[in-house]
């Protein structure tokens, strides 16, 4: 666990010099991002005010700031006398008013924000979103086509996603083993928005839930909007007791 005084590891930071918005607003996401990923874990001591400006090479008011808008978002607690910390608990958002707080999983979702942020000419490490190679969006299209014009005679919104796409998740489901009727598959918009539903359902503030480490950053994300506490469990044999036993649960369930 990092022990910061006033000897400051100006690494953990990041960098924040560039990007939109003031500089305490982007050393708070910054710290924020470190906090997230583990970096500043559960009941790390921040470095005072003072010292992490000199570090930095910003003023004192820039840091009092970032650490201001760390302490809204329930994501520090600072003691009289002792400073300011990453709390043991898992941070709350319900502290935020509510309409505030709807708004606030698309300003920390690293990986929303790392797309929205980050200029036309970089290349970004956090996630595969690779250009589209030559003739693939005509091919797709020529093979899409005639579907998009039978859709395009009715609304076409269908809350739980397509009939047809969901009777063709059923039954690929029942060729397995499973027996699954189309009124229980929900499609979703990809892997984000599935693990944000799942954990706005299921997950309580102050939770443990378990995440293979390394993990995928979107559902480190869901899980720190939600509250809960993360536990990690490394990547391998060490995992499937736990999905296994997930597993039978749900069939018991069900």
């Amino acid at each position: 666990m990092p022990k910061w005084t006033d000897r400051v590891d100006v690494s953990l930071v990041g960098d924040f010099t560039s990007g939109p918005g003031p500089l305490y607003t982007r050393l708070a996401r910054s710290l924020e991002s470190a906090i997230e990923r583990g970096a500043l874990p559960p009941g790390t001591r921040l470095p005072p005010e003072r010292p992490l400006a000199e570090s930095l090479g910003v003023s004192r008011t820039t840091v009092v700031l970032a650490y201001g808008r760390l302490r809204e978002a329930g994501l520090v607690e600072s003691r009289q006398g002792s400073g300011t910390f990453v709390p043991r608990r898992s941070p709350t958002p319900t502290r935020r008013p509510a309409r505030e707080s709807q708004g606030r999983s698309f300003l920390v979702d690293s990986v929303t924000r790392a797309a929205a942020e980050e200029p036309a000419d970089t290349i970004s490490f956090m996630g595969a979103c690779l250009p589209a190679g030559d003739g693939e969006l005509v091919a797709a299209w020529e093979d899409a086509r005639a579907d998009i014009e039978s859709l395009a005679r009715h609304a076409g919104y269908s809350a739980q996603g397509l009939p047809a796409l969901r009777r063709a998740i059923a039954s690929d489901f029942e060729r397995r083993g499973l027996p699954t009727s189309p009124d229980e598959v929900l499609i979703t918009g990809g892997a984000q928005q599935a693990i944000d539903l799942v954990t706005r359902l299921l997950v309580r503030p102050g939770a443990a839930v378990a995440l293979e480490d390394p993990t995928y950053l979107g559902a480190i994300d869901a899980i720190g909007l939600a509250g809960a506490r993360r536990v990690s469990v490394p990547v391998g044999a060490a995992c499937w007791p736990l999905v296994t036993g997930f597993l039978a649960r749900f069939a018991a369930r069900r």
